[in-house]
């Protein structure tokens, strides 16, 4: 089995959600980036905090940072980011089975997924129950 690079392994999972926003096409702006947080997590940013993870994920040669236009900053990822980023989720796809199931009229969605030591979880909009 492959293992990750360290630049890689050690991103909490914010990093994780902002290097997988900057590999997009075009270049993006911290702007876009935190309303895309922001709007996807449901919690609000503060540019001092979103920066701070922009720093590390540039820091470990993950996303470059450019500077298009006067002052303002475009993050795109790096070839090593893509690399981290394609790897991270060949991973995740292997290791977790995720299956969806509607529990009845109305009832809210549940997702269920096994990790590869064949322990069952389920989550609901109520809460985690273990199998």
């Amino acid at each position: 089995m492959t293992t990750y690079d360290n630049r890689f392994t050690e991103l909490d999972a914010i990093q994780r959600d902002i290097l997988t926003i900057v590999s997009h096409d075009e270049p993006q702006r911290d702007v876009d980036i935190k309303a895309t947080l922001e709007v996807e997590m449901g919690i609000t940013f503060t540019y001092r905090r979103l920066y701070l993870h922009l720093n590390t994920l540039v820091e470990r040669v993950l996303v470059a940072k450019n500077s298009i236009d006067e002052g303002t900053p475009r993050y795109e990822i790096t070839e090593e980011g893509r690399h981290a980023l394609r790897h991270y989720h060949s991973w995740f796809r292997s290791t977790v089975d995720l299956q969806e199931t509607m529990l009845g009229d109305g009832e809210p969605m549940r997702l269920r997924y096994t990790v590869a030591s064949g322990r069952s979880r389920s989550i609901a909009a109520q809460g985690d129950s273990d199998e």
